[in-house]
């Protein structure tokens, strides 16, 4: 990685499940729940103000729509990359009548 101010979206997590009677329910009444879980890490150089800065930005990008939630935010330095990391994680569920 050259390029600081920096944004890094992964998948982390993924779930789809049948509530109870899933199986034996009718075809429209078959509730299943699917969840999605995405890493965010933000890693800036130059300093935390700018790491601050670039997060909040991200923050609104991910719960404008409604559909998802924010589980976790953590404050750490890499020493690896010599960088200022902000790590955020952020679910989306949606719920399906099969």
């Amino acid at each position: 990685m050259d390029k600081f101010p920096c944004i890094i979206i992964n998948q982390v997590a993924g779930s789809d499940y049948g509530y109870l009677g899933y199986k034996t329910a009718t075809a429209g009444t078959r509730i299943r729940r699917e969840s999605v879980t995405f890493q965010v890490d933000i890693l800036s150089r130059t300093s935390r103000k700018e790491l601050y800065s670039v997060a909040d930005a991200v923050v609104p990008l991910f719960m404008i729509s409604g559909n998802y939630r924010k589980d976790s935010e953590i404050d750490t330095y890499d020493d690896g990359l010599s960088a200022y990391r902000k790590i955020q994680t952020y679910t989306k569920t949606i719920m399906h009548d099969d």
